[in-house]
């Protein structure tokens, strides 16, 4: 047993925390005193599904393609999310953080990622706890003559905060959590697996890319491998596993977090599927970007996944829960991606034959993963809840992914956090801006990162932060520059306005300033480079245009 805790508000306290085998008797009990009411007729509480996509750009699948095709045609084809959002909710703008690692660890936790302190993807390096690659003598960062240095980074959630799972699973849920966990510093941290995280875990892996057709010895070495054949392809894998989940707990209240490696490189389709062969006939029929054309293993392998997620539907659809009707009745499901598209590869040196090669296009979005532009944080986000969401609606207002934290504990009989965004009321009816309670939305990548569009004029995006509110974008970039757009004219943020504008260019300045200074630590914060002597760069200049007292 261990003497460790935390209260529901995320504060550290301690209590006794006995065995893994007497939780799980307790939990046992503490179930069967729960819902014994189900045994008198009592309404079967919902069922939880939340599929996390790993890369999946906003404009990857049909659904949310087809909107922008004169034809009506769309390149990926994308059935099964495609029918998730005929029979619920699809959200037109709705945001994540530009990566990885801190959009899961606010999903987790409910909380910004500037709170937790993951803010970009972790790494294996040799520090403990943060990450800073000024100080690292391999980082490629801290070897560059920038005017302005990246944060800091922290490289697994802090067991103080409360998850999700640990919240639901006090409520007798049994939650289980598969596939790509990428918060515990690649299974080092003990208190940071998804086991002390409130999960019964099916099968995960601590890392940032799994091979597709190889798998077994990454999630052997990282975490805990699938029960699955080993040379099966990984989205039919975790799809196998996500359905053995289903019907061990069809009897019972469950949870599966199912955050599936697809479709984050190394770039491998499954050569059983015929998929490959299949977009390479295809050709460019349904592609929206002229630049350059498709890549068909990309869309082979987002196919793959679509029909991993139709595996998880139709057997919600065929098995039967404890009051007899289809679990499909009776499941809230959630579905979305972690971050932006991948609109080049941005990690291949020129001369390579993958330097700049288009993996997708977020068009007409501009940027990609690893940016605060629409296309690094905008993504898809499918919501399904038979008798409470209009089959086919679509919400068009700004939402966080955030807040998907406390929908989860509502549909689970609990109270949301406070603070937070009712996504419950947008559920009701998609126009209910003020019900959901959130009309500023605020991004923060303080890092250096590959430029994210093709033949961009420099490799590299500076560190920005970034402010939404109405239709209107403020991106504030570290190296000296202010761009204001208007997202309810230009949602490819191609024209800046800050010039025409002053006033509103000012006034999202002072929210984003305050924001800054009242809740991110200076930890966060990228550094002046007090060694760097020239006054411009081909990356702008340091002007502290924000007044900030870090700088002064």
């Amino acid at each position: 047993m261990t003497l460790t805790g935390k209260t529901e508000d995320g504060c550290r306290c301690f209590s006794w925390r006995p065995h893994r085998k007497t939780r799980r008797l307790v939990g046992a009990l503490g179930m069967c005193i729960g819902f014994s009411g189900m045994l008198f007729g009592a309404e079967q509480p919902v069922n939880l599904i939340f599929i996390l996509a790993d890369d999946l750009g906003w404009m990857d699948t049909s659904v949310y393609q087809k909107q922008f095709s004169e034809t009506g045609e769309a390149y990926y084809e994308t059935p099964n999310i495609d029918r998730l959002a005929e029979q619920g909710m699809r959200f037109a703008q709705a945001y994540v953080s530009p990566m990885c690692s801190p959009t899961r660890a606010m999903l987790l936790t409910g909380r910004h990622n500037v709170e937790t302190g993951v803010i970009k993807a972790t790494v294996d390096c040799p520090h403990d706890e943060y990450f800073n690659e000024i100080v690292d003598p391999d980082g490629w960062q801290g070897n560059r003559e920038f005017a302005v240095l990246p944060a800091s980074n922290r490289m697994f959630v802090d067991g103080k905060y409360e998850t999700f799972a640990e919240r639901l699973n006090r409520a007798g849920y049994r939650c289980g959590f598969l596939g790509k966990w990428h918060i515990g510093y690649h299974n080092k941290i003990e208190s940071a697996t998804p086991m002390a995280q409130g999960f019964e875990t099916i099968a995960y892996f601590d890392k940032g890319g799994s091979n597709y057709r190889n798998w077994y010895p990454e999630w052997e070495q990282y975490g805990t491998p699938m029960n699955q054949p080993k040379d099966s392809y990984l989205a039919v894998a975790e799809s196998g596993e996500a359905c053995r989940f289903i019907e061990e707990n069809r009897l019972r209240p469950f949870l599966l977090y199912y955050c599936s490696g697809s479709v984050h490189s190394p770039f491998q389709d499954d050569p059983a599927s015929g998929y490959r062969e299949h977009f390479e006939k295809k050709g460019r029929q349904g592609w929206l970007d002229d630049r350059a054309d498709p890549y068909p293993v990309y869309a082979a392998m987002v196919k793959s996944f679509d029909d991993a997620v139709g595996r998880v539907l139709d057997k919600l659809e065929r098995t039967n829960g404890a009051d007899g009707r289809p679990l499909s009745e009776n499941t809230l499901v959630i579905f979305l991606s972690d971050n932006g598209g991948i609109n080049r590869f941005q990690f291949a040196p020129e001369g390579h034959k993958w330097h700049d090669k288009i993996i997708t296009s977020n068009v007409p979005l501009r940027g990609g993963k690893g940016n605060v532009f629409e296309g690094g944080v905008r993504v898809p986000f499918i919501v399904r809840w038979p008798g409470q969401v209009a089959p086919g609606s679509v919400c068009k207002v700004p939402v966080t992914g955030q807040d998907i934290y406390s929908l989860l504990l509502e549909a689970g009989g609990l109270e949301a956090r406070t603070g937070h965004g009712l996504l419950s009321a947008l559920l009701k009816d998609p126009t209910d801006a003020a019900g959901y309670g959130r009309d500023t939305l605020f991004l923060h990548f303080p890092f250096w990162w590959p430029a994210a569009e093709a033949g961009a004029a420099l490799p590299y995006d500076p560190p920005m932060s970034a402010v939404r509110k109405g239709h209107y974008k403020l991106i504030y970039y570290y190296t000296g520059k202010v761009e204001l757009y208007d997202l309810q004219k230009d949602i490819g943020e191609a024209v800046d306005v800050s010039a025409e504008m002053p006033e509103k260019t000012e006034e999202l300045c002072q929210l984003l300033r305050r924001w800054l200074e009242t809740e991110v630590s200076d930890s966060y914060m990228p550094l002046r480079n007090q060694k760097f002597v020239q006054p411009v760069t081909p990356y702008g200049e340091f002007r502290n245009l924000l007044n900030l007292k870090i700088y002064q």
